[in-house]
């Protein structure tokens, strides 16, 4: 009997791992997004962000300031134009002003047109680049690009 116990616990905790492994994979380590990718709650401060995702006549405005922080970074890569941008305010505080984004967007990467989620940091210029799977959902790539823009631009 106990080690029947013995293996049972210790299916249900391989379990319960598995199932936290795969709950931080689909959430932000600092973020916790809502199921309509509106807003942002920081874990720990409990702060709510408001997520602005960008209308179509504004996709190109987004690429420009995504393109922004490869040309501060002397980066030889090109946003060449967007599918999905977003912008979120990396503070509550009216005097910290600065503004992260994130995208999905087709990026030259070598010479090669590529799909890719991007965020930038437009305090401080930190970019980051995830290349996008050619049978990704855009559902799935919207949520990459966020939360790209949250684990790696927020607060570096």
């Amino acid at each position: 009997m106990r080690d029947s116990l013995r293996t049972l616990g210790a299916g249900c905790l391989l379990a319960a791992l598995a199932s936290t492994t795969t709950a931080l994979a689909a959430d932000s380590l600092y973020f916790k997004l809502d199921r309509n990718l509106e807003t942002a709650r920081h874990r720990t401060m409990g702060f709510v962000f408001p997520l602005t995702w960008y209308q179509p006549d504004q996709l190109a405005e987004g690429a420009a300031e995504l393109q922004s922080g490869k040309v501060f970074n002397k980066s030889p890569d090109r946003v060449d134009e967007c599918e999905e941008v977003v912008s979120m305010p990396t503070s509550m505080a009216s005097h910290h002003a600065g503004v992260i984004y994130g995208g999905v967007c087709t990026m030259t990467i070598d010479g090669r047109r590529q799909r890719a989620a991007i965020c930038l940091d437009n305090m401080v210029g930190d970019s980051a680049i995830r290349l996008l799977p050619a049978t990704a959902s855009p559902a799935n790539d919207r949520r990459t690009a966020a939360l790209l823009m949250l684990d790696v631009c927020y607060g570096t």
